[in-house]
C-alpha cells in the first residue's frame, strides 16, 4: 500500500533491503501514466549522499538490477560528423564527447537539429531532440544529455535541408507537432521523431495531406492542389510495415493518425474501508454506479459505517461530493447512486459511536483550551443536547443561531429559526457539531482595547445626579 509522499528508500525496506550485488547507481522506476508509460533512473547512491528520497506515485513499480547484469556497451553516432560509427561507452559520457570520438562536426553539420534515439529496457524507443549549439557550448546544458548504452545520435547535414520547410503530424502520436523537413526524411523518421502512435491510434490507416507540387508528376502552369494518401497499418502490432516506414515525406507534408472511435483506456477507482474485498477496481463501462462496484467489492462488512461513507472525485472543486450510501444502495436510479468517473476514491470507514464537538465558543473547550470534545452518541438528540451535556453549554459569545453539523457523508445540517424557538440541527452518528463564535462590531472591540476610566465615570455620574438635583430645586421654586 502507498502511502502518501512515501520514498523509494521505504519500499526497498520493506522488499527486505538491496541484495549485496544490487545495482545502486540505475534503479528503475516504472511510471505509468493512462496511456502510456516512463522508465525514471534513480541513482540510490546519489540520493543518500545529499540526504533526499525519490518520492513514489501510485502504480510505481521499481526494478533494481544485479550489478553483473550482462549491459550492451555500445553507442553510435552517424550523418555529418568525421567518423561516424559505433564507440565504446565510457561512464558519464555526454553528447558532447560522443561528438569528439567521432572526430569532431563537419562544416555543414547542422546544429540546432540533431536526433538522440535511445532504446528503453522494454525494448521501445525514446526520442529525444537536441540543440548542439547548446550542447557544445555549455557542457552542463541539459542538450547535452548523458548517453546510455546502445544510444544512437544523427547529425543532419544543412545540405539536405531544403529551405526552411515543415512538416506537421497531428492525432494519436505522442507528441504531436511540426518538424522540420530533410531531406530524404521518412513517414518512419517522422513518427519516430514524435514519440511514436499512442496506443489509440486507428490500426486501418494514416493519412497523408500534400501539395501536389513536390510530386514527382507535378509540370510547370499545372494548379497546385492538395493531394491525400491514406496507407493502412500493421493491424497486430500497431507498427508500420518496412515499405510504409520508408515512405519517403515531401515539404509541407501533413500526417494525421487518427484515433479509434470510442476509444478508453482503462477507468479505475478506488475502493476503501469495510467491503470484502477493497482495492482498484476498473470500470466496465461509462454509467457503471456505486451499488454494481459495491457488488463487485463482495458487498459491505458487518462493520461498515455506511452513513459515514464519502466520495471523493480530484477532478471536482473541493473534491468530496455530498454522499447518502443508504439511498445508493436502496436504489439503481436514486439520485446520490452516482456513476463513478477516474480517479473516484469511495471510503466505507468501520462504524462509529462517537460524536464531535468544535468551537472555541463552547464553554468547556474555552475552560480546558482544547479544540474537540468527544461524546458517546445518543440516538435521537440534537445538537443543542451535546453542548449542554457535553460541553457544559454556549458562552456569551455563542452565535446560537449559526450552529451547524456535519454528517460523516460531507452533508451540513443548519440551525433553523421557527417562531420564537430555534431547531438544532439532528445528529448522527460520527458527526461533527460546530458552535460558531459572534462578528464582534468595532464599538464592542474598542471598548475591549480600551481600559475602564474610572474617573471619567465618577465625572459623568456626578454630573447627571447634580443635573437631577438642580431640576428638582427649579421645580419646587416654581411651586412656591
Amino acid at each position: 500500500e502507498l502511502i502518501e509522499k512515501e520514498g523509494i528508500n521505504n519500499l526497498l525496506k520493506y522488499a527486505g533491503g538491496l541484495k549485496l550485488n544490487a545495482y545502486k547507481e540505475r534503479v528503475q522506476v516504472i511510471r505509468r501514466f493512462a496511456l502510456e508509460s516512463k522508465i525514471i533512473d534513480v541513482n540510490l547512491d546519489s540520493l543518500q549522499k545529499i540526504g533526499k528520497d525519490f518520492i513514489l506515485a501510485n502504480g510505481d513499480e521499481v526494478l533494481v538490477k544485479s550489478a553483473n547484469t550482462e549491459v550492451l556497451n555500445k553507442i553510435t553516432i552517424q550523418g555529418a560528423v568525421n567518423f561516424a560509427g559505433d564507440f565504446n561507452l565510457s561512464k558519464n559520457d555526454k553528447v558532447s564527447d560522443l561528438i569528439k570520438k567521432a572526430g569532431g562536426l563537419k562544416t555543414e553539420a547542422n546544429l540546432e537539429n540533431a536526433y538522440l534515439v535511445r532504446t528503453k529496457q522494454d525494448q521501445t524507443k525514446e526520442y529525444f531532440r537536441l540543440n548542439l549549439k547548446d550542447a557544445l557550448a555549455n557542457t552542463s546544458s541539459n542538450q547535452n544529455m548523458t548517453l546510455q548504452a546502445l544510444d544512437v545520435l544523427t547529425i543532419y547535414s544543412n545540405k539536405d535541408y531544403v529551405g526552411s520547410f515543415e512538416i506537421q503530424v497531428f492525432g494519436s502520436v505522442k507528441n504531436e507537432g511540426k518538424l522540420t523537413f530533410v531531406e530524404g526524411m521518412t513517414l518512419g523518421d517522422a513518427l519516430k521523431n514524435v514519440g511514436g502512435l499512442r496506443i489509440d491510434a486507428e490500426n486501418l490507416r494514416i493519412e497523408i495531406s500534400r501539395l501536389n507540387y513536390f510530386g514527382d508528376n507535378y509540370t510547370d502552369g499545372q494548379d497546385i492542389r492538395v493531394i491525400v494518401e491514406k496507407i493502412k497499418l500493421n493491424a497486430n502490432n500497431f507498427t508500420l510495415t518496412e515499405t510504409e516506414a520508408q515512405l519517403k515525406l515531401q515539404p509541407f507534408d501533413q500526417i494525421f493518425v487518427r484515433a479509434v472511435p470510442n476509444f478508453e483506456a482503462q477507468q479505475n477507482i478506488t475502493l476503501r474501508g469495510e467491503v470484502k474485498y477493497p482495492g482498484v477496481y476498473s470500470l466496465l463501462n461509462k454509467d457503471e454506479r456505486i451499488d454494481d462496484v459495491i457488488k463487485r467489492a463482495g458487498g459491505l462488512t458487518k462493520f461498515a459505517f455506511p452513513e459515514s461513507a464519502t466520495l471523493y472525485r480530484p477532478s471536482l472543486a473541493g473534491g468530496y461530493i455530498v454522499l447518502n450510501m443508504k439511498n445508493a444502495m436502496k436504489s439503481h436510479s436514486n439520485k446520490y447512486n452516482f456513476a463513478l468517473r477516474e480517479g473516484d476514491v469511495l471510503s466505507i470507514p468501520t462504524v462509529s459511536d462517537f460524536v464531535s464537538i468544535k468551537g472555541s465558543s463552547l464553554e468547556y473547550l474555552s475552560i480546558v483550551n482544547r479544540g474537540q470534545v468527544n461524546a458517546p452518541f445518543v440516538q435521537s438528540r440534537r445538537a443543542k443536547y451535546y453542548i449542554n451535556e457535553f460541553g457544559n453549554g454556549f458562552t456569551k459569545d455563542s452565535w446560537r443561531k449559526k450552529t451547524y453539523v456535519i454528517q460523516p457523508n460531507a452533508k451540513v445540517n443548519r440551525t433553523r429559526d421557527f417562531l420564537l424557538f430555534k431547531i438544532y440541527p439532528k445528529v448522527t452518528k460520527g458527526s461533527t457539531i460546530y458552535v460558531v463564535e459572534k462578528v464582534k462590531k468595532e464599538k464592542d472591540l474598542k471598548k475591549e482595547r480600551e481600559p475602564f476610566n474610572w474617573n471619567k465615570f465618577v465625572e459623568n455620574t456626578t454630573l447627571k445626579v447634580t443635573g437631577v438635583a438642580t431640576f428638582f430645586v427649579l421645580l419646587n421654586q416654581i411651586k412656591l
